[in-house]
């Protein structure tokens, strides 16, 4: 009964409980823990086969509990099959963006998708499906009270998914996602209610957090990082919100019950380059948190934050889900094990499913657009020719914060003339429903010179985005994402210079994970090519259109005041 499928001896095992590497053994039976202990093999200990790690040293699978499969731009199965080779055996996957395309039929078909994976995918329920409202944008679809019930039925299902519209929670009692969380509470209190709580501290966040929604996962500095340690709420760090302050306040404090590290969004180009979570890992080691301690809030905190009470660490009765390391450099697995079974193994010639067709034949028909013309590209305004303030957003380098951006503009014969050093962005209302389009003025570091940009990832609604000086590029670039079925393109002296090919709701490829990161690592240099600065092109263009995300934004219904929760005139 107590005799062990596989014996592994001789190396160093991360024991979870004291957060430190020690030289022992474990072993596997079935696709769980058996054994484990310090230093030579105990002769009680019974075995069918053994394997001699040599010295190397053993991790539990790594666990990231907030992230999105879409901003990977390849689909779930393949999806997987990266995550292996960067040590991650489990996931929690908050599909809101293929959700505000497809609504509840989206997350059905991720989850159908994701079947048989080489991981576990569990998924968070989308509540900010669109992410404000219908009066604020349009959607393909929305998730509302029913769909979250239907949602709670599916064993993947684990939590509700970051709730952002932080206004609503605090000032309208009858708000959507409220009411998600209410429900929640009364028939599924096991669940964790994630939240997106960007700015807000003092009795705002007391409030937030008395509702139960009790996570935060942007970006803050020392100050508001420790207030939401004194108020409760559980914080998910990605590499993008990672601080020197933070991982120092962290390991002062011994605040790992309290952290998880996570990746949010992670792109094709830096997935394939770079890593997952294994990047996030090593970067809080550079920022100050010793490697042991970064490792425990990236499995054992995570666990059981999601309630996976299974997994997260080696010890008897948890999943065999672990990574064997060649030192703690870094991680880059030799081999990772997924319930006992080995999934990835670097010597190997590595290969990625063929998932073609893993969808819907409608998921692959959502750009509900016709052809674009030139004249759609003229910034109309009906106002009797002068000269008038026209307001926009301003970009800069460092985030996608956008500021208000106000410039003084002539209208002449109904057209907005633009001022030189801006750029027109346009919002095309792409899932069929009622054909709106907005457009204003662009500034700052994100503008673009002789050339457009056009793309159907637009965080969260997903509509037609288009940043341009030019008509005849802007059309280029949008008739070229149209006919892709969605993506990117990059126009310059009316050729295409770069795309990327989106064809699974505009949002992602089925194509070859290594493809996809060579498109978009080529729309990013093109973007750049033509003037576009910033630390991050994909993410910047992408959130110029979420009317959640500070300050102002354009939606298909018009330009949005984030903090005041209202639309602003685009002319004085």
């Amino acid at each position: 009964m107590f005799k062990a499928d596989t014996l592994y001896f001789n190396g160093y095992i991360y024991f979870t409980a004291f957060k430190k590497f020690v030289y022992g053994y474990f072993s596997v039976k079935g696709d769980r823990i058996l054994h484990l202990g310090a230093g030579e093999v105990p002769d009680d200990v019974k075995y069918e086969n053994k394997t001699d790690l040599g010295g190397k040293y053993v991790i539990p699978g790594l666990i990231d509990c907030h992230m999105h499969i879409e901003s990977s731009m390849i689909t779930p199965k393949t999806f997987a099959r990266v995550m292996v080779e960067n040590g991650v055996t489990t996931v929690v996957s908050e599909p809101h963006e293929i959700a505000n395309v497809k609504g509840l039929s989206g997350v059905l078909a991720m989850i159908e998708a994701g079947r048989g994976a080489d991981m576990d995918i569990f998924y968070a329920i989308p509540s900010s499906v669109p992410s404000t409202d219908a009066e604020h944008e349009t959607t393909g679809d929305i998730i509302d009270l029913d769909a979250v019930k239907e949602l709670i039925k599916h064993k993947e299902v684990i939590c509700l998914g970051e709730v952002m519209n932080t206004n609503g929670v605090l000032n309208n009692p009858r708000d959507r996602q409220l009411e998600f969380v209410n429900y929640l509470k009364e028939n599924r209190p096991d669940m964790p209610l994630e939240g997106h709580v960007p700015r807000i501290s003092g009795t705002d966040l007391n409030h937030y957090v008395y509702t139960g929604i009790n996570s935060d996962h942007t970006d803050h500095g020392y100050d508001e990082f420790m207030h939401r340690m004194m108020n409760g709420v559980f914080y998910q760090i990605q590499y993008i919100t990672a601080k020197e302050e933070i991982a120092k306040a962290i390991e002062e404090y011994s605040l790992y019950e309290n952290v998880a590290i996570v990746t949010d969004d992670t792109p094709p180009s830096t997935l394939m380059e770079k890593g997952h979570l294994n990047r996030v890992i090593m970067y809080m080691t550079e920022l100050g948190m010793k490697f042991e301690n970064a490792l425990y809030c990236a499995t054992a905190t995570p666990a059981k934050r999601m309630h996976l009470y299974d997994r997260g660490r080696l010890t008897p009765g948890m999943l065999a889900d672990f990574c064997i390391l060649e030192n703690t450099d870094g991680i880059k697995p030799l081999q990772t094990y997924k319930n006992g079974k080995i999934v990835y193994d670097r010597a190997e010639v590595n290969s990625y499913a063929d998932c073609k067709g893993a969808f819907p034949k409608d998921f692959y028909e959502t750009m509900k657009l016709g052809k674009l013309s030139e004249s759609d590209f003229d910034f109309k305004e009906d106002k009797p020719n002068g000269t008038y303030t026209v307001n926009g957003l301003q970009t800069v380098y460092e985030s996608t914060r956008t500021p208000k951006f106000s410039q003084k503009a002539e209208i002449i014969n109904g057209i907005v003339a633009l001022p030189e050093g801006t750029n027109k962005l346009f919002v095309f209302e792409r899932h069929g429903k009622n054909g709106n389009v907005k457009a204003a003025l662009a500034g700052g570091k994100c503008v673009v010179k002789g050339g457009a940009v056009a793309t159907s990832y637009a965080h969260d609604h997903h509509n037609l985005v288009v940043l341009g000086d030019n008509n005849r590029d802007m059309a280029v670039a949008a008739n070229t994402v149209i006919d892709n079925r969605g993506g990117f393109c990059v126009v310059s002296g009316g050729k295409v210079i770069a795309q990327c090919r989106l064809e699974v709701c505009g949002l992602m490829s089925e194509r070859s994970p290594l493809e996809v990161a060579k498109d978009i690592e080529a729309v990013e240099e093109a973007m750049r090519s033509i003037g576009y600065e910033s630390y991050d092109p994909i993410m910047s263009i992408g959130t110029m259109c979420l009317p959640v995300s500070m300050e102002c934004k354009l939606t298909d219904m018009g330009l949005f005041d984030v903090p005041n929760s209202k639309f602003i005139p685009i002319v004085e």
